[in-house]
């Protein structure tokens, strides 16, 4: 008479756990791409917010948003709308609140959220790049309202004044990759630069290399299109040059 198994063998069990393990990591990636794509579509929405904001303001102007805005600080001071990091600051450590200084040129100093309907107020806030001293600088952007992306991070504002890359020296070797001070920058993009009492800050940087292999890149390196402004986010990853995972409503043309 054969004996009846009550049990089950090693093998089977190994086997077992194995496909157990397979479904959960078929879930976690699902599950990741879920909030992937969901994050990705909200970001979306907060720039289409912001691109409405923008249209509006060019319908009731006829033209785009200048490059520079009154520094709220002193009025006779400007400050570059430049998506580029500020290499006057603590040694370029922080980039240009671009997006913030959108809206102070477009809603004014006042709190922008009844101009922002439509995004997640989660994602309104006050940012600066910098602590310590160097958030107080003359020279820095001070702390000031702007919106961020899903990931919590800035969403970025591209003027065609300052599109491109912006740099000194090959930017494709990343230990030649100095700011770029107001009367060095080409093709005229601001005809009273030199002046350069005029400015909160001088120098930017706006390359789409790491400089030195620790930071991120600074920028896409995109040119507007059709010479119109538009805002993006740098993604899941939070390196605006890798540009397969950035946030666009308008895809900017790039360099290869």
């Amino acid at each position: 008479m054969a004996i009846r198994r009550t049990g089950f063998t090693l093998l089977e069990l190994l086997v077992v756990i194995g496909i157990i393990v397979i479904l959960i990591a078929i879930s976690v990636a699902v599950g990741a791409g879920v909030i992937g794509g969901s994050r990705t579509a909200q970001t979306s929405n907060s720039i289409r917010v912001l691109d409405s904001l923008l249209n509006s303001y060019m319908q009731d102007r006829g033209s785009i948003p200048g490059a520079t805005v009154r520094d709220p600080r002193n009025r006779d001071r400007l400050l570059l709308l430049a998506d580029a990091r500020n290499m006057d600051v603590d040694g370029g450590s922080g980039m240009i609140n671009s997006t913030g200084l959108f809206l102070l040129q477009i809603v004014g100093p006042g709190n922008p959220a009844d101009r922002l309907k439509g995004i997640d107020s989660r994602l309104i806030s006050r940012w600066t790049p910098y602590a310590g001293a160097a958030a107080t600088s003359p020279q820095a952007v001070p702390e000031m309202v702007t919106v961020l992306d899903a990931w919590e991070r800035p969403i970025r504002y591209v003027h065609p004044m300052f599109h491109g890359v912006l740099q000194n020296g090959d930017p494709y070797e990343p230990g030649n990759n100095h700011g770029v001070g107001l009367d060095a920058l080409s093709q005229g993009l601001l005809n009273d630069a030199p002046n350069a009492s005029r400015y909160s800050f001088r120098n930017i940087r706006r390359n789409r290399v790491s400089a030195d292999g620790t930071q991120v890149a600074d920028s896409d390196g995109g040119y507007c299109p059709g010479g119109m402004p538009y805002f993006y986010s740098a993604g899941r990853d939070g390196d605006p040059s890798t540009l397969d995972d950035n946030v666009y409503t308008k895809r900017p043309n790039v360099m290869n």
